[in-house]
């Protein structure tokens, strides 16, 4: 782009290409959506920028949870969507990002402000569908462009607010009159803020009880998710020695072949995680954990029931949420955790360990069960692979059976806990990070659901490996129906072939029946980049053990 000579104000240009340079600017290079009559005058100024990537996805939702698992790589995409439909579609998948605390910027059509309150097609003022209203309770900031002078200023608004303190997604719209407008850009400041120290009292008292604990344990949740919280986490394990668990959503946040992994215990848990976490343990460190029903096995009593808490978190909410909180210190885990490590004696080694249960042996009928078939699915997978999980009964084996080490290694979102979020987080992943192996775990009905950005995969030359774990029915909802009501739903799927699916969308489609099957994956599907499907037979009786979501289910059904 050729720049005015020093002095000399930029020539007026429309507030779309205007956007589109301060989204730039702001590191933003990819953005997926689903073009339209309203949102057009934005994919019209990207078209002049090579420098940036356009996905065009299946389905707004499905746009939002890419974007959501996209910014895990620390980088923001943009969602760009039309008016009216294309932002109520995408409201489930940005409602998934605001739940994860993820950011995602979504720009979105409106029609002429003019034809406001007219019964314009597809209206989304306050007027029409008032669709800002209903962004409201799940963006960090929702607000409508209505003067082309400070359309820029609004903009770098929504940005720092997706991107934190507390991060979230955040919702413009664009009227047609505003963004076709030609403005001169301004300059624009950046707010200045005060940085508040910690309570250093607060400090010491947490550390001091941390030296005193008799037997202490640590839960790390999705809160160490992102820059160096992991890390940090890490750190004052070592330093403390204490036995180390993780929430579902926190899965792989702490390596589970570390010697004070004990798994996780929440949805899915271990064994050793719900004993290491018993009745014994004085005081309890949570970092980046609000115990929620995913993270506790739907508030399990028995989770560490007399001991005393301290709670690291960036969420002031969060704070004795769920369980009552001694100690409660706000801020980033990075900039926490080395305050009290910094303090605490070393530790004698201690070794404890996941204990998972055992892969069953085949049965008569020769279909697969799920454990067997994601512990074959791991060993014929390079170690450096991404996991994406969608919601389904899937979900509680591989949270259980998957052996995950690697902070950014695993990804299921289940805050909100959207059947289809894994699928569009599969493509997320894949634009993050092109160079690794990513592989989404889906059921057949979450498939179904979302599965046709299989062929935003195809057209963007994304070799994602979709496993579809194809039972013919939705395992998770029939097997808590017939655990509450006793008796089946009657709603069994049809029997489709996903490799034909596959096919037809110019994939690669493999049908796996048996652990040979599974072993036999070449190399060349894995690291090429045509995407595949692995259409998975497995016993549609295969069943986790009860979770605490049926008991909760059960309870205020009267069935319990």
């Amino acid at each position: 782009m050729i720049q005015p000579a020093e002095g000399v104000p930029a020539p007026a240009r429309r507030v779309a290409d205007q956007l589109v340079d301060v989204l730039i600017t702001h590191g933003v290079r990819t953005f997926i959506g689903v073009p339209g009559g309203a949102i057009s005058p934005i994919y019209d100024a990207l078209l002049e920028r090579p420098e940036v990537r356009i996905v065009y996805s299946a389905q707004e939702s499905n746009a939002a949870f890419a974007a959501a698992a996209f910014a895990l790589s620390g980088e923001l995409a943009c969602v760009l969507v039309t008016s009216g439909p294309g932002l109520t579609n995408a409201l489930t998948g940005i409602a998934s990002a605001y739940a994860e605390g993820l950011p995602i910027v979504v720009l979105v059509g409106e029609v002429a402000r003019s034809q406001h309150g007219r019964g314009a097609l597809q209206e989304g003022s306050a007027f029409g569908l008032d669709l800002l209203t209903m962004c409201r309770s799940v963006t960090r900031y929702a607000a409508m462009l209505t003067r082309p002078d400070n359309a820029c200023a609004m903009l770098v608004e929504a940005l720092d607010a997706a991107r934190g303190p507390v991060a979230g997604p955040v919702v413009l719209t664009l009227p047609l009159d505003v963004v076709n407008q030609p403005v001169h850009r301004p300059k624009l400041g950046r707010p200045l803020r005060a940085v508040r120290g910690e309570d250093d009292t607060l400090v010491e008292e947490a550390r001091a009880r941390l030296i005193a604990a008799r037997r202490g344990a640590i839960v790390i949740g999705a809160g160490a998710r992102g820059g160096a919280g992991a890390a940090a986490a890490f750190a004052l394990a070592e330093r403390l020695q204490w036995p180390v668990a993780t929430t579902a959503k926190g899965k792989g946040l702490f390596p589970e072949s570390h010697p004070l992994a004990v798994g996780v215990c929440g949805y899915g848990g271990h064994t050793s995680a719900a004993r290491a976490l018993g009745e014994d343990v004085d005081l309890l460190l949570a970092l980046g954990c609000g115990f929620s029903e995913t993270g506790t096995n739907g508030w399990a009593p028995s989770l560490a029931p007399n001991a005393s808490l301290v709670q690291l978190d960036l969420n002031l909410g969060r704070l004795g949420l769920n369980r009552a909180v001694e100690i409660g210190l706000v801020g980033a885990l990075e900039e926490l955790a080395p305050l009290l490590t910094d303090g605490l004696p070393q530790a004698p080694a201690q070794v404890f360990g996941v204990e998972r249960r055992e892969t069953p042996a085949p049965d008569s009928t020769g279909l697969l069960h799920p454990a067997t078939a994601l512990a074959a699915l791991q060993a014929a997978l390079p170690q450096n692979t991404r996991y994406a999980c969608d919601i389904g009964e899937h979900l509680l084996f591989t949270l259980h059976h998957l052996h995950i080490d690697a902070a950014d290694g695993f990804y299921a979102a289940l805050g909100l806990g959207s059947m289809g979020s894994g699928v569009g987080a599969g493509l997320g992943l894949k634009l993050a990070t092109p160079a690794r192996p990513v592989v989404v775990i889906c059921g057949d009905w979450g498939f179904r659901m979302s599965g046709m950005d299989l062929t935003t995969c195809v057209q963007e030359r994304l070799g994602v490996v979709y496993v579809v774990l194809n039972d013919g029915v939705m395992n998770m909802v029939e097997a808590g129906f017939r655990r509450v009501y006793k008796r089946s739903l009657g709603a069994p799927g049809p029997a489709v072939d996903f490799v034909r699916v596959a096919e037809s969308c110019g994939a690669v489609g493999l049908r796996v029946n048996t652990v040979a099957d599974l072993e036999a994956l070449t190399p060349a599907l894995i690291h090429g980049d045509r995407p595949v499907v692995i259409d998975l037979r497995v016993d549609p009786a295969a069943a986790f053990a009860q979770s605490g979501r049926d008991q909760t289910l059960g309870t205020f059904t009267g069935r319990g």
